[in-house]
């Protein structure tokens, strides 16, 4: 089963008479992308907010939002009367050094500074924390849920694709025994119209055409994609890895290399055009795989 990196989850909790809501969205990325926004009440729960996400969304850019109820008010801070002291302090007595003229309210400046408007963390209490974590799981599991479903229409789609390049494989293969024949008809063609004065090595010559065969054969190149072709149908089908899109952007990688080899030595119009078909479904997945989990 596919899981996509598309989600969205939301879910609310109530501490202390506060009313917050939890939105988490979440987009393709290489790799785990986390943003986390939080009021200034809850920002000591940031790290165990950010190890939580990693550990249940794996992959993606993920965005956590916690607002508050605007009309309720943020929670006060409280002024930390010895950081502001000590700020003030230190650019006196800088201002002293260099001479350099004191503001005459440096207040609004000194209030934005680290430290001195703070909340009380002790606030948060055991039971506000599990709250708290309860709320974000329910919105993680929400994203989850979100992903399942993006996953199992792209898995869908993907398998659509893959049988349709499984068909165009199968094609190659039935066309290429008629491919061989002209091949070999071009040869002799080729051979038949020099001159009747030159001496022919014959021996020579169909050691030549045998070796020209041998470099235009593509009977590898059809069992190797074959065999990709199935190692990624049952990765894909594997419900033991939930993520598995960078194995299988591999895989997807190593079958377009064998199509690119076979449309260069297929030296055979019908089979280029085959190959053509199987190219653009083959992109189609790719595309697709870009936002597996």
């Amino acid at each position: 089963m596919l899981y996509s990196m598309t989600g969205y989850g939301s879910d609310k909790f109530t501490i202390s008479d506060q009313n917050y809501e939890i939105i988490i969205t979440s987009l393709n990325s290489k790799n785990v992308d986390i943003n986390i926004r939080t009021p200034q009440s809850l920002k000591s729960l940031e790290i165990d907010i950010r190890n939580l996400l990693a550990n249940k969304l794996i992959r993606g850019k993920v965005d956590c939002f916690i607002n508050y109820d605007i009309q309720k008010g943020n929670p006060v801070p409280t002024l930390n009367e010895n950081v502001l002291s000590s700020y003030l302090d230190q650019i006196n007595n800088f201002s002293f050094k260099y001479q350099i003229a004191e503001m005459d309210n440096p207040l609004a400046t000194l209030i934005k500074l680290p430290g001195v408007l703070e909340i009380d963390k002790n606030k948060l209490t055991a039971s506000d924390i599990e709250i708290i974590n309860k709320s974000i799981e329910n919105a993680i599991n929400q994203v989850i849920e979100y992903r399942k479903q993006e996953g199992e229409k792209t898995e869908k789609d993907i398998l659509d694709k893959l049988n349709k390049i499984k068909i165009n494989k199968d094609q190659i293969i039935y066309q290429k025994e008629e491919r061989d024949k002209k091949i070999r008809e071009d040869i002799i063609n080729l051979t038949s119209q020099l001159p009747d004065n030159i001496d022919i090595d014959h021996n020579r010559l169909e050691q030549e055409i045998l070796y020209y065969l041998d470099k235009l054969d593509i009977n590898e190149e059809l069992q190797r994609l074959t065999a990709h072709i199935e190692y990624f149908e049952k990765e894909l089908k594997d419900n033991c890895n939930i993520s598995k899109g960078k194995k299988l952007s591999f895989i997807a990688q190593e079958i377009s290399r064998e199509v690119n080899t076979l449309g260069n030595k297929s030296n055979y119009l019908s089979i280029q055009q085959i190959i053509v078909n199987i190219k653009d479904d083959l992109e189609k997945i790719k595309e697709q795989l870009s936002n597996v989990l």
